[in-house]
């Protein structure tokens, strides 16, 4: 591991908008690590915050940053982790969108009081683009309240936006005053050593044979997020497929060269 980048695991894994009971049976895939550097060494910090103290200290929790630095991954692999970490606690993860959906089919059959007691009895709610619920209303009433009923009992509320709490004017003051109280944890894109060893992760998840110093080059060539670096893997990966057994320091210039012209 290149120095001041560092992995780390989400154990267990998380069925897609679902309530993970520590006693219900395991779906979804494997969650991977979560590689931090030094621009986001905040983010590892609240990582293990969560992971290793329970109740956590911060509360709620949010972190946030433009599309591409990981903010679902870290949702998802809390979420994850928090099943898996503290078998005899709820963890509920889901999105904002689902969230709101979730409320309106209560109020339509009379089950709120069941919404209700299913979120504001969890242990840790995490709640993924929280931004998004602009265009409901009595969401982000509810999720204020919500947010209110788990700090009184010493749980957690996760959530993950695209901007910091006081950047979005669009949610209600009550709501942005509750997210704006605990810990607000920017992402950064990652920089130049992390994005080495996430093409080496990235590389060899896909079983693609890529040495270092082609590896170092993508790295200083490309300020890229996690899922452009992917995509650059993979039109490496045709092009080496066809001209090599492997990615190659030619195959990556002439990629470069093809990305400069078509600007």
């Amino acid at each position: 591991m290149v120095d001041g980048v560092v992995s780390i695991p989400f154990t267990g894994c998380l069925a897609d908008g679902t309530c993970c009971r520590s006693d219900g049976p395991k779906q979804g895939a494997d969650i991977p690590p979560f590689v931090v550097g030094q621009e986001n060494r905040l983010v590892g910090l609240a990582i293990r915050a969560v992971l290793q103290n329970s109740p956590v200290r911060y509360n709620p929790i949010v972190f946030y940053g433009p599309p591409g630095t990981g903010k679902s991954h870290v949702a998802r692999g809390l979420a994850g982790a928090c099943k898996s970490r503290f078998p005899s606690c709820v963890t509920i993860y889901t999105t904002a969108v689902d969230f709101a959906r979730e409320l309106t089919n209560a109020i339509e059959t009379q089950a709120v009081e069941d919404f209700r007691i299913r979120y504001r009895q969890a242990h840790f709610v995490v709640l993924d683009d929280v931004g998004l619920l602009a265009a409901y209303e009595a969401a982000q009433r509810e999720l204020t309240y919500t947010s209110d009923s788990l700090t009184d009992v010493g749980h957690c509320l996760i959530a993950t936006a695209a901007a910091a709490p006081t950047r979005l004017p669009d949610l209600l003051p009550g709501l942005r005053s509750r997210l704006q109280a605990g810990l607000t944890v920017p992402l950064l894109p990652p920089g130049r050593d992390t994005r080495f060893v996430l093409v080496k992760q990235l590389a060899e998840d896909r079983g693609i044979r890529i040495p270092d110093v082609v590896s170092q080059a993508l790295a200083d060539s490309l300020a890229a997020s996690v899922p452009e670096l992917l995509g650059v893997l993979v039109q490496l990966e045709l092009d080496a497929k066809i001209n090599a057994d492997h990615i190659t320091m030619e195959n990556v210039k002439r990629y470069l060269a093809l990305r400069a012209g078509s600007r």
